[in-house]
C-alpha cells in the first residue's frame, strides 16, 4: 500500500493529465462554488413571453398513448409568471400541456384530465439556467430540475397523452400564455429515461449523446441554429436574362442582369416566377433592390401580400407563414406605380428550426436564434 501510495504521489501530474481526457463534466465538491456545472451550448433561442413560439406539427410519434415518455430542455426564465399567468413550455390543445402555475417555482403536467403539480423547485427558477424534465415511467410522472426529482404525480394505468391531428408547440401553453426567456436541447423520448440517464443527456449535446442514450429518442432541436430550405427561385440573379420569369404588365427590363422597373408600369405591373408551396411553412424572401426616384417593393405569395417594405433602397429579408393550399402557386414581386427600382438576387426558401434526430422542423413565430 506504501509503494502504491508513493507511486501514486510521484504520478500525480500524469495522472491528472489522464483523468481530464474526454472529461464532459467536473463537480468541484471540495470548493465553495456553486458555478461548476457547466452548460452545454453556445447558442439559444429567445422567446419574448408575448407572441413567440415554435410550432412543431403533430407527427403520430407524439402520441405517447399509454405508454412512457421523457421530455428534456434548458431553460433560461426572463419573464415572470404572475398571478393568474399559465407560461407553457409545451403545449398540444388540451391534450397535454406542461407550464409554469401562477409561479416561477411550481410547474404543473396537465394531460386533459388532470391538471397537478409536477414540480415545485422551492426556489424560483428565473434568470439563471435550468435543466428541466419530465418522465412518465409507468404509473408515475416524476419531475426534475437540474437532475434531481422535485414532485412526482400517480396516474391511473389506463391514462393515455394523445393529440390526434393538434400540432406540438415550444414556448407555449395556448395563446396568450407564451414563456418568456430562452430554450435550448429540447428533447423527446417515447421511453423512460432513468435518473443517471437525465444526469448525463442534461450535459450533452446531440452529437455527444450515446447510442443507448438515442435509444427512442424521437425528435431534438437544438434550438442554437436554423436553417433554410432549397431556394425555390429559380435565375433569382437573373443571370439568364428573363428565363424562369413572367412579365406581366408594363415597364420592366429583365436582361441587364437585374430586374429594373422604368416608372411607367401601373400598379398591377409585376415579375412572376411559379413554385410550390406549403401550407402553415415559415419562407424567407431575399432581394436587394434600389431606387433612383420613387421607389417601393412588396411581394405576393400566391394571393398573399407581405405588405410594403418601404420606400429607401435595402437589402429586403421578409418572413411570412403562407397560409395558402398546398402545391402549386405564384411568387410575385410588384414596385408602386412610377417607381424606378432595380432589384436582383432573389430568393425564396424555407426557414425552420431543424431536428437533429428525426423530421419534425419547426416553424418560427417571432422568437430570435442565436448561435
Amino acid at each position: 500500500m506504501l509503494g502504491l501510495a508513493a507511486s501514486l504521489a510521484k504520478g500525480g501530474a500524469s495522472l491528472l493529465t489522464y483523468v481530464k481526457d474526454n472529461l464532459k463534466l467536473y463537480l468541484d465538491f471540495k470548493s465553495s462554488r456553486s458555478d461548476t456545472l457547466a452548460f452545454p451550448s453556445e447558442g439559444s433561442t429567445l422567446f419574448d413571453g408575448t407572441d413567440d413560439f415554435i410550432e412543431i406539427g403533430n407527427a403520430s410519434e407524439f402520441n405517447f398513448g399509454s405508454g412512457n415518455f421523457s421530455f428534456s430542455l434548458w431553460i433560461y426564465k426572463t419573464v415572470s409568471t404572475g398571478s393568474g399567468a399559465y407560461d407553457g413550455l409545451f403545449f398540444r390543445s388540451n391534450d397535454w400541456r406542461i407550464k409554469f402555475q401562477q409561479s416561477d417555482q411550481i410547474i404543473f403536467f396537465d394531460n386533459g384530465t388532470r391538471d397537478e403539480q409536477i414540480i415545485d423547485n422551492g426556489s424560483s427558477l428565473l434568470n439563471a439556467w435550468h435543466h428541466i424534465a419530465i418522465v412518465r415511467d409507468g404509473t408515475t410522472l416524476t419531475g426534475y430540475v437540474n437532475g434531481q426529482s422535485k414532485g412526482t404525480i400517480t396516474l391511473g394505468g389506463s391514462e393515455t397523452f394523445d393529440s390526434g391531428t393538434n400540432n406540438l408547440i415550444i414556448g407555449q401553453n395556448g395563446s396568450g400564455n407564451e414563456f418568456g426567456g430562452k430554450i435550448v436541447n429540447v428533447g423527446i423520448w417515447s421511453r423512460a429515461l432513468s435518473p443517471e440517464e437525465i444526469q448525463s443527456v442534461m450535459n450533452k449535446s446531440y452529437s455527444q449523446l450515446g447510442s443507448v442514450e438515442k435509444t427512442s429518442l424521437v425528435s431534438w432541436w437544438a434550438l442554437d441554429n436554423t436553417e433554410l430550405g432549397t431556394n425555390l427561385v429559380s435565375n433569382g440573379d437573373f443571370s439568364n436574362g428573363a428565363t424562369g420569369w413572367t412579365d406581366i404588365g408594363t415597364g420592366w427590363d429583365l436582361t441587364g442582369g437585374n430586374a429594373t422597373s422604368d416608372n411607367s408600369q401601373s400598379g398591377s405591373s409585376k415579375i412572376r416566377q411559379s413554385v410550390s408551396l406549403v401550407q402553415n411553412k415559415v419562407y424567407r424572401v431575399t432581394y436587394d433592390w434600389s431606387y433612383s426616384s420613387v421607389g417601393s417593393v412588396y411581394f405576393y405569395l400566391g394571393s398573399q401580400s407581405s405588405g410594403w417594405h418601404g420606400t429607401t433602397g435595402n437589402n429586403l429579408t421578409a418572413d411570412i407563414l403562407y397560409t395558402g393550399s398546398t402545391g402549386a402557386t405564384t411568387f410575385d414581386i410588384y414596385t408602386g406605380a412610377d417607381s424606378n427600382a432595380t432589384i436582383d438576387n432573389i430568393s425564396l426558401q424555407e426557414f425552420y428550426t431543424p431536428d437533429s434526430k428525426g423530421l419534425n422542423k419547426g416553424k418560427e413565430t417571432g422568437e430570435t436564434t442565436t448561435t
